[in-house]
């Protein structure tokens, strides 16, 4: 917090005469003009925002400087399946390695993403400098981008799908067991295929 020293001269009173000096002491400033200071640094910093949505015509928003791009971004994606994903999502993804899969339209509506997500590295409390850029796995491979039909996995989620495949599941010959573990080691060697690529 903020202190105001008293520059004002010490007052000589007799004691006990209610005199006080105030020379040298601490004064901390009023809780109004914290707070008035306070609603204005939010206000300047809304207003950067709303000036920052209405600037442009594209309001989807991405950032190329925000997600280091992989060097090998799907070749068969043209600009309009691009711009498609982004519309969906709202951005677009920087591991993005090929689209999967179409809707009965042509559009997007599964993506394959690269095994590691690759993001921009910044030290704090240093001005945000770029310190390169870093690596994590990403655990999902397929990604729905078709709001439709995210919407109807969501639904099946909500119904309990989920359990009843797993009770389904459970309940199940030994074959469809096995080749549900086939499905899964499949799907880990297409992970490692990707990242030794």
């Amino acid at each position: 917090t903020r202190t105001l020293m008293s520059t004002a001269p010490a007052t000589s009173g007799a004691a006990g005469s209610g005199d006080v000096s105030n020379s040298g002491a601490d004064v901390t400033a009023p809780k109004s003009r914290r707070k008035n200071g306070r609603r204005r640094r939010h206000a300047i910093k809304r207003k950067r925002h709303e000036d920052a949505a209405s600037d442009g015509e594209d309001r989807v928003r991405y950032d190329p400087t925000e997600r280091a791009q992989m060097p090998h971004l799907v070749e068969d994606a043209l600009d309009d399946d691009l711009r498609l994903v982004k519309e969906e999502l709202g951005y677009l993804p920087g591991h993005l390695r090929r689209i999967a899969a179409r809707d009965a339209a042509g559009r997007p509506a599964v993506l394959q993403l690269y095994p590691l997500g690759i993001s921009r590295s910044y030290k704090r409390r240093k001005r945000q400098r770029h310190t390169g850029d870093s690596a994590e796995p990403f655990p999902t491979m397929l990604w729905l981008v078709s709001k439709r039909l995210g919407l109807q996995v969501a639904r099946l989620e909500y119904q309990g799908g989920v359990a009843t495949m797993e009770k389904r599941l459970g309940e199940s010959a030994e074959e469809v067991r096995a080749a549900q573990r086939a499905a899964h080691e499949g799907y880990a060697a297409a992970r490692w295929a990707l990242v030794n690529e």
